[in-house]
């Protein structure tokens, strides 16, 4: 399984944007720097909840709108 470092992260988040890279580009366990990994897999996480509770706010507004 190849590895990424932060040199090539860099690329790939210039490319991908660094939402989408850490959601659907670069698993965490794909990361070689273990500070880089941690932060990574925390980031997957916020985006993760951020993105559910702006869809759920979402439906909400929807479901009582008139």
């Amino acid at each position: 399984m190849k590895t990424f470092s932060n040199a090539e992260l860099a690329d790939i988040i210039e490319n991908d944007g660094i939402g989408y890279a850490i959601e659907w580009t670069v698993g965490v366990e794909r990361i070689e720097d273990p500070d880089t990994r941690e932060m990574w897999a925390q980031a997957r996480t916020l985006l993760g909840t951020i993105n559910q509770r702006c869809f759920d706010a979402r439906a909400l507004a929807e479901d009582n709108a008139p």
